[in-house]
């Protein structure tokens, strides 16, 4: 064309259209004729022609950058656009193989330029924008056909980026934004379902062309596995600046582009994953640090999909035999748990089941100490955990300790127990804690069945396993009290102990429960594997410090009722269980008894422990501490479980010392609970010791005393008897009914329990004979039930031998015969063990004997006002019985029985003529067996007293003399006369024994003292019927027709009776003269004269009952044929010869003095004869 321009005269013109295509051209041409000759240059290897290249290329590309850049603003039409961008991609393309980074970087530049709406340009070139301005964009054609060039260049030349990629990357974030595309699971970026288009135009084009953009963003990470090592590196170093970029923008609303393609990139190269690994995960943990949500969501979840994925992933050389690799990737795993934000700690929970699910099986041996530690950071950290993220943990945690526990090494299963126990300890799920207690229980057994395997395991394992650790942090370190003194495997028993054992302090009552059951079940089963250095670590670290602490939180626990806010538990308490106080009271008592049925279990090896005195001592103080607790549940439990120590199990019995403070303990909870009752309230019946309470104390000591009855002294007996004593004392109350032993009557189980007792103590072989008194008299104080209740709160205990309190308490009719069914008992076995060592020397010095007699006398003297009449009739024969026993060895030790005369004389009075009216509905025949008993008593004297009165003193057988008198003279019952009139029958039996026995031993001169004793009974006798004959003429006159009353009839009758009976034995000894005593002679003839004036009487029963005394006098009208000594003189008046009061000389010039009983007696009979005459 130019040529042939120039044959004309005038320069031919050109349209601008023709100078711009032509320059259009030669640009393209220039772009390629160099890009040519380098492909050229670089297939041939001609380093001359790769020089001249390079050279031209440094010449050239700032003119052809300028010239492309106005060509591609300028460019409408698409095909033209495209060459254009070829050429471009060709130019950055060499200029990135040659080295040339600067030119390489603004090529790339302009093109990203170009990929974008003008305002995005300041952004790219790195100057910070702020993306909320960004209201409308739009899109144009130019602009996605850019993009497409863009993305083009970067999946086709991206081995040649380098820092280029650092553009690429923000360009391509921005259209990612602009589009709406978010990341999924994978990376992949997708249009965000909620995206409204309020931040781009859409136009046709660009709805047409956005699946194919969002196909080749995909593409392009994809294919970086084609990539070298070092531009992959390039380009994941973009990456992670692009996100610390995102991070430090102020932008509301970050995005996710950059995490999202680390994710993808790094997915697509697992193959390379040692090589970004390091710095990938940095990146990513730094990500999960941030505030923004979406992004540290994100960077967990890349971070925890790229673990699972790289876990998962074949490897030339496998997990579980390389364990560089695993501790490795599980190193930013670990790194996570500095991280609080609940999301990340979920996303890293959740990877780690996964992990545990898929591969848990091919993990090798250094990877469980990082899984451990994941976990333990859960519940072990300073702060606490979320519910969720502790609910994903223990899901970890339940699937690790069911299934790979034979995987792990013992090093690791302490920690296993350790992370168990935290998840046991954590408030946030309590169904979490105790689910951790039964997987402290399966570790248990898994111990116990692989006991050989985990023992064979050496120290020097460990050391290797601890050396492989890749945890930076502190591990979770054993709590053990000293390594040094037990193996491997005894470790991880003191661990599992101890842990469990920080469960059974639990603010939490259900994990308490599971956690003493678990713990004291765990020892009871597999104690066997134990050694003897482990136990006594048990004990000591264990179970006692379990039991002061349990004992301390019970002590301060609140006693106010609990609702369900307080508890965490929306549902309802039981009122038993409905405070603090009652729930750790519970908990006292399993761990209690927990303790003790491990001692008593495995005694046979704790005995062999050098402490174990001090073990035994201190369990016990711990049991008396609780047996004194004030909740009855916790003391009954205690008691319960010092029985259960003290059983034989066919083991070694124990030194004495053991038994010895078993023994100290029973006593001290026995006089703390009993002695005045002065820790209970006057009126707090309910704060009383339970029966089943102190039923079970009196079981304990008749388990404690056969090994403790060699050293039981009479000091301790006294102890005993003070225990038994309050014991019996304590009140039955309401329970009475369910109290009822079927086997001995009306008995209790406590009331057979404490005659068990002392049974138990007077029958054992190797009790000291010395307390066979003690015991006795502990029989008669509880035999004293029988007619007294026990003491009112408050009062002393029952020393109650002879006396009447003045304060009684009151009890229903049920529960009264309960106690006198106990004291007639007592008494029946005082009486057998008297009689059976009643001639010991203990016995006879310690007045037992007395004390029966004593004891007897209560019931004797209120005779019908006892309680029961069964009460006052064994008494009857119980004193009867003794008396026979007793009797001559009275006899033999006079000096010792001196007070047992006194008591038994006081007895006899009080039974024979006590203020004890009979009841109105005793019948006739009630009434003569009723005299039949105290004929008995007559006999008694007469039988066994008064033959062996040269043995007894003076003055008991003057007061029985007394008595007798009394009894043959006045012998009606001491009613009122206007009862006894006409019911009340006279005690005729009973004074014609009484008689009989007076006249038996009167006849008689014996010794000086029988002489005496005739002498004042017949003197005395003779007195009393001289005065009721002569009251009787007396009041006979003044009465004029009115009869005397009945029983002044019936007493003048008997008085002629008695004075026949007495003729009458007189007569019967005539032949035996020298057997009667003169004075006897004397006193009968002085009787006549009172007799003659009672003739004119009027009653027809007088009168025949005077003809018979009378008919008797005739006999002694002819005096007897004496010898000349024997005389009788002049006939004396009674009154003439009856020894005075005070100084009378009687035989041998001994002086006998009359005692105020007797003066009272005979003054009392006066004073009744006075009486009926008035009446």
């Amino acid at each position: 064309l130019l040529l042939s321009a120039l044959e004309k005269s005038e320069a031919p013109s050109f349209t601008d259209g023709y100078t711009l295509g032509v320059t259009y051209a030669a640009i393209l041409h220039i772009i390629n004729s160099i890009f040519q000759s380098h492909n050229l240059a670089e297939a041939n290897s001609d380093d001359e022609l790769m020089a001249t290249v390079s050279e031209m290329t440094n010449a050239s590309w700032h003119g052809l950058l300028a010239a492309l850049s106005l060509l591609l603003d300028a460019a409408q039409d698409e095909t033209a656009r495209e060459l254009v961008l070829k050429s471009h991609q060709d130019f950055a393309s060499l200029c990135g193989s040659l080295g040339i980074t600067i030119a390489r970087d603004a090529f790339i530049n302009a093109l990203c330029k170009a990929s974008l709406p003008p305002h995005y340009d300041l952004f790219i070139t790195g100057t910070k924008h702020n993306e909320d301005d960004k209201n409308l964009v739009m899109l144009s054609a130019k602009n996605i056909q850019c993009m497409r060039s863009l993305l083009s260049m970067a999946h086709c030349h991206g081995k040649i980026l380098g820092t280029g990629w650092n553009m690429v990357l923000r360009a391509l974030q921005h259209l990612t934004w602009i589009l709406g595309l978010v990341p999924t699971d994978n990376g992949q970026l997708v249009p965000s379902p909620s995206a409204d288009g309020a931040n781009v135009v859409k136009t046709a084009a660009l709805a047409a062309d956005l699946p194919i953009i969002c196909s080749m963003l995909s593409r392009l990470f994809q294919s970086s596995q084609y990539l070298s090592e070092k531009a992959l590196m390039h380009l994941i170093q973009a990456l992670c600046q692009l996100s610390s970029e995102t991070e430090a923008s102020t932008s509301r609303e970050k995005s996710l582009f950059s995490v999202g393609k680390i994710l993808e990139t790094c997915l697509v190269n697992l193959s390379r994953l040692h090589v970004l690994w390091d710095q990938v995960s940095a990146h990513l943990l730094t990500v999960c640090h941030e505030k923004y949500t979406p992004r540290r969501t994100w960077g967990a979840l890349a971070l925890t999909k790229l673990l699972r994925a790289a876990i998962e992933a074949d490897h030339s050389t496998p997990l579980s035999q390389n364990p560089d690799l695993t501790t490795s990737l599980l190193g930013p795993l670990v790194q996570m748990c500095e991280i609080t934000s609940e999301d990340v700690r979920l996303k890293q929970l959740e990877c780690l089941h996964d992990i545990l699910n898929s591969r848990g099986h091919t993990l090798p041996l250094a990877a469980w100490p990082p899984v451990l530690y994941i976990l333990g950071s859960v519940v072990l950290a300073d702060h606490a955990s979320p519910e969720s993220v502790v609910r994903q943990g223990f899901l970890s945690q339940h699937l690790l300790v069911n299934d790979f526990l034979p995987l792990i090494h013992p090093a690791c299963v302490a920690q296993c127990v350790e992370v168990t126990g935290g998840f046991g300890l954590q408030r946030a799920e309590l169904n979490i804690s105790l689910t951790a207690v039964g997987l402290l229980w399966h570790i248990s057994d898994f111990l116990y069945q692989n006991h050989d395997k985990i023992s064979s395991e050496g120290a020097d394992e460990c050391g290797e396993i601890r050396k492989q650790k890749i945890i930076s942090g502190p591990i979770v370190s054993l709590r053990q009290s000293n390594p040094c003194d037990v193996i491997s495997f005894d470790t991880l028993w003191i661990n599992l102990f101890q842990r469990v054992g920080d469960l059974c302090i639990d603010v939490r009552p259900p994990v308490r429960k599971s956690a003493g059951q678990t713990l004291f079940s765990t020892l009871s089963a597999h104690g066997d594997l134990l050694k003897p250095k482990t136990w006594n670590i048990v004990l000591w670290k264990v179970l006692f410090p379990l039991l002061e602490e349990v004992k301390c939180l019970s002590s301060t626990a609140p006693d106010k009722s609990l609702d369900s806010t307080e508890t965490n538990t929306p549902i309802l308490v039981h009122h038993s269980r409905n405070t603090a106080c009652k729930q750790w009271a519970e908990t006292q008592v399993g761990t209690i008894t927990g303790v003790a049925r491990v001692f008593q279990t495995w005694r046979k090896i704790l005995f062999s422990l050098d402490n174990f005195f001090g073990a035994w001592e201190l369990l016990l103080r711990h049991i008396e501490s609780g047996a004194l607790h004030p909740t009855s549940e916790v003391s009954t439990a205690a008691l319960a479980s010092f029985q259960e120590l003290l059983k034989d199990n066919g083991t070694h019995e124990g030194s004495p010392e053991l038994w010895d403070v078993a023994w100290h303990t029973w006593h001290t909870i026995g006089h703390r609970i009993t002695h005045p009752y002065l820790s209970y309230p006057v009126e707090g019946g309910e704060d009383l010791p339970a029966q089943n309470f102190l039923n079970s104390l009196m079981k304990i000591f008749i388990l404690i005393y056969p090994r403790v009855a060699p050293r039981f002294t009479e000091e301790d007996m006294m102890s005993f008897s003070k225990v038994v004593r309050g014991v019996a004392a304590v009140p039955i109350g309401p329970d009475l009914p369910f109290v009822l032993s079927a086997q001995d009557g009306n008995l209790t189980p406590l009331q057979s329990s404490i005659l068990a007792a002392l049974q138990c103590v007077d029958q054992c072989p190797d009790t000291n004979k010395l307390l066979s008194a003690h015991i006795i008299m502990e029989y008669l104080v509880l035999g004293t039930l029988s007619y007294l209740p026990p003491p009112v709160l408050g009062t002393p205990a029952l020393d109650l031998l002879g006396k009447k309190l003045a304060h009684q308490t009151r009890m229903s009719k049920s529960e009264e015969s309960v106690y006198i069914a106990l004291g007639e008992k007592c008494i029946t076995s005082a009486v057998d063990i008297y009689r059976a060592r009643k001639t010991e020397e203990s016995i006879i010095k310690t007045h037992v004997m007395e004390n029966i007699v004593k004891m007897l006398r209560g019931p004797l003297g209120l005779k019908y006002s006892c309680p029961s009449q069964s009460t006052w009739l064994l008494c009857h024969r119980t004193l009867l019985s003794v008396i026979e026993e007793g009797v001559d060895t009275a006899c033999e030790t006079a000096e010792e029985f001196k007070g047992m005369w006194i008591e038994l004389g006081k007895c006899l009075e009080e039974f024979l003529f006590g203020d004890h009216r009979p009841p109105m509905n005793l019948t006739y025949e009630e009434r003569m067996s009723h005299e039949q008993l105290d004929v008995k008593m007559i006999r008694l004297i007469q039988e066994q007293i008064l033959p062996r009165a040269s043995h007894t003193p003076p003055t008991f057988i003057s007061h029985v003399m007394t008595l007798l008198n009394r009894g043959s003279v006045h012998a009606t019952s001491p009613q009122p006369l206007t009862t006894a009139i006409n019911t009340l029958p006279l005690r005729e039996q009973f004074a014609k024994s009484c008689f009989e026995t007076l006249l038996q031993f009167s006849f008689y001169k014996a010794s000086s003292s029988s002489g005496d004793v005739s002498k004042l009974a017949l003197g005395t006798l003779l007195k009393r019927c001289q005065e009721v004959l002569q009251n009787y003429v007396k009041d006979e006159k003044l009465s004029g027709r009115c009869p005397l009353p009945r029983s002044r009839m019936a007493e003048i009758a008997f008085v002629m009776r008695a004075i026949s009976s007495l003729i009458g034995s007189l007569q019967a000894r005539r032949d035996h003269m020298t057997q009667v005593d003169v004075e006897v002679w004397k006193h009968v003839v002085g009787l006549y004269p009172f007799l003659i004036d009672c003739v004119t009487c009027n009653s027809n029963e007088v009168r025949d009952t005077l003809k018979e005394a009378l008919h008797r006098f005739k006999d002694l009208l002819v005096p007897p044929q004496l010898t000349e000594t024997e005389k009788i003189p002049e006939p004396t008046r009674p009154e003439d010869i009856i020894p005075e009061v005070e100084g009378e000389p009687v035989e041998n010039g001994e002086k006998y003095s009359a005692t105020e009983g007797e003066l009272a007696d005979v003054d009392s009979e006066v004073a009744l004869g006075e009486v009926g005459s008035e009446v």
